[in-house]
């Protein structure tokens, strides 16, 4: 078994591009190549990415914002692009570490949904960790444990 931190900063070889986009976007991080950005773009710009990425867009029949969402699925599923690697690099640069207030021993089972529901976790051969980001409270009294708890 090997040893691993999970969801301790953002991975994004797993992160769709819609999912890096909202990222950057929420946290206000600046483009590493402001050329890049899908959301600044304007129509004439996204008209030239959708060539460049095979996209059957007639720019008059389609809103500006449906225009966007075909660029940025047909840049996603592309595969290796400038575009995605601008996002990846940007989020790989100013992603803050999760912030963990405590760590709480739990068995393989618990640590498995607590990473499925994006909570940080820490594995050590056959000791699995909650990174708890929250005080105050019994843990058992989080969200997340109850969601677990649930079956949720």
């Amino acid at each position: 078994m090997q040893d691993e931190a999970l969801n301790y900063l953002p991975d994004t070889r797993t992160m769709s591009l819609p999912e890096m986009i909202q990222l950057v976007a929420q946290e206000g991080f600046e483009l590493v190549d402001e050329d890049h950005d899908l959301l600044g773009m304007n129509r004439d710009q996204l008209l030239i990415v959708a060539h460049e990425f095979d996209v059957e867009a007639n720019g008059e029949d389609l809103t500006d914002q449906e225009l966007r969402e075909l660029v940025i699925e047909a840049v996603d599923n592309w595969g290796g692009s400038d575009i995605k690697d601008t996002y990846q690099e940007t989020i790989d640069q100013n992603a803050t570490p999760a912030q963990v207030m405590q760590w709480i021993l739990v068995d393989e089972y618990v640590a498995c949904r607590l990473s499925e529901k994006g909570e940080v976790t820490l594995n050590l051969g056959f000791s699995h960790f909650w990174g708890r980001q929250g005080t105050g409270q019994a843990y058992y009294l989080d969200n997340v444990i109850e969601e677990i708890a649930l079956g949720e």
